[in-house]
């Protein structure tokens, strides 16, 4: 009695479609545990005229948090998935060839299940996690680190800007002249230069304007995303107790300016704020206090 023969080989039509449809599954499943999860739509904050957007929005910090520290994560490189996509390709297709030899039954049944062992082994390298990101820290001008922990007890202007940024520039007199006029106070305003070229590119530009407040270089802009900024200018405003009091995207004349200081400067560490005035002159959004968050 003539034995039947297959659709490819030995293997029927059934046992290839088995084949196939497992070979489905696991690309379907690779997908989706790749796939990142959408977040679920939260409300925009919103910006000042004058603001230059150079990210995604995001949530702004809320008020009455502690100031997250002079520092962030900086992703690593992506895991190289050449390897495992080999192996998963090879794999299959060596099983797919298996299934071509019509008369070697026991080569085959050895090539299709050596090709898709070799196939799963590649799965959960394909699935593996990358490296872990790395915590980078805020550098003044000169590479030294710059923690909050240096300003501790003080009321804190916090200045995200680029030297190349036209709003930036001209807010920039106004931010020496306030800081000038509020130094003896105790106030510290660190202004924080993001997409810059180097180091020094932003200490001529602070040549250029006579700049006295500190400056520091995120060079990777890990602090710029730690505080949840996603424009230029963001202005944070902290107490002395390290405590967000206000949130401004876009720049600020003086009258603005004054306004934002005034809570934080006015109070001793530990002291209750002082409410903020219903319009703030010159400072950018509608807000409470326009450009900041809501308590």
């Amino acid at each position: 009695m003539p034995s039947r023969s297959g659709l490819i080989g030995p293997f029927t039509g059934r046992q290839i479609a088995i084949v196939l449809a497992a070979v489905a599954i696991v690309a379907v499943g690779l997908v989706v545990v790749s796939s990142p999860v959408a977040p679920s739509p939260t409300p925009l904050p919103s910006v000042g005229s004058g603001f230059v957007t150079v990210g995604p929005a995001t949530t702004d910090l809320q008020v009455g948090q502690r100031a997250p520290e002079l520092s962030g994560l900086v992703p690593t490189d992506a895991p190289n998935h050449t390897i495992p996509l080999a192996l998963l390709a090879g794999g299959i297709l060596v099983a797919l060839l298996g299934m071509g030899l019509v008369r070697r039954t026991r080569a085959a049944l050895i090539a299709v299940v050596g090709g898709l062992v070799v196939a799963l082994v590649g799965v959960p390298l394909l699935l593996a996690p990358g490296p872990a990101p790395r915590t980078a820290g805020l550098v003044d001008l000169k590479g030294d680190p710059i923690t909050l922990a240096q300003f501790a007890g003080h009321p804190m202007w916090i200045d995200f800007f680029a030297t190349w940024c036209p709003p930036c520039q001209q807010e920039t007199p106004t931010l020496e002249a306030v800081y000038r006029e509020h130094q003896a106070e105790g106030l510290v305003l660190l202004a924080i230069s993001v997409q810059e070229t180097s180091p020094a590119d932003v200490q001529a530009y602070a040549t250029q304007y006579g700049l006295t407040y500190p400056i520091g270089f995120d060079a990777t802009s890990a602090v710029f995303k730690a505080y949840q900024a996603f424009g230029l200018p963001t202005q944070v405003f902290v107490d002395r107790d390290g405590i967000v009091r206000s949130v401004v995207r876009g720049p600020l004349d003086q009258t603005g300016a004054e306004q934002q200081l005034a809570p934080i400067l006015s109070g001793s560490a530990g002291a209750s704020v002082t409410p903020r005035p219903s319009a703030v002159p010159g400072s950018a959004g509608p807000s409470a206090a326009p450009g900041s968050a809501a308590p």
